[in-house]
């Protein structure tokens, strides 16, 4: 990890990424993923008129600030020389699905709240682990991202992909 910062100091410009992801309808509430060579689906439970045949993507969501949080932290622990045995993040979204159907337009469409539990296992003192979690909270990409809005920009292309039969 330290070898890298050291090479991103030198070079700013290697420190810079763009990601990309392609989402693809395949059924009524149902999305193919393509992010890099991997592939996802994504879709929503029948009681919402999906076909639960992957997770829903506000599922996704939380997973993604989990696993960038557990990644960040143990990046972290590596540069602050805290050892950790193990850890576990657990993310609870709430959220009130009037919001996404329009039913009721003062209730937002997304999450109200968040709530983010942390375990993790170490034989470091407390404080140690304080620090470790507080270097995760203003490293984490994901949590910073959420946390702070980012700028978002639609584009409307005005022709629309061919589907497929």
């Amino acid at each position: 990890m330290k070898a890298l910062i050291d090479e991103m100091k030198k070079n700013p410009g290697l420190a810079k990424q763009t990601m990309k992801v392609k989402v693809t309808k395949s059924g009524p509430l149902k999305v193919d993923v393509k992010a890099g060579k991997h592939k996802l689906v994504f879709d929503e439970d029948k009681a919402l008129g999906g076909t639960a045949e992957g997770p829903a993507p506000a599922q996704m969501l939380l997973a993604a600030i989990g696993g960038c949080m557990l990644n960040t932290m143990q990046a972290w622990s590596q540069l602050l020389k805290i050892k950790i045995k193990g850890a576990e993040i657990s993310v609870k979204g709430t959220l009130d699905a009037q919001g996404f159907l329009g039913i009721d337009d003062k209730i937002p469409a997304g999450f109200q709240t968040i709530d983010i539990d942390i375990a993790i296992d170490s034989e470091e003192p407390p404080e140690q682990i304080k620090k470790l979690v507080e270097a995760v909270e203003k490293h984490c990409p994901v949590y910073n991202t959420v946390l702070k809005s980012a700028k978002l920009k639609v584009t409307l292309k005005t022709e629309a992909p061919k589907s497929e039969a």
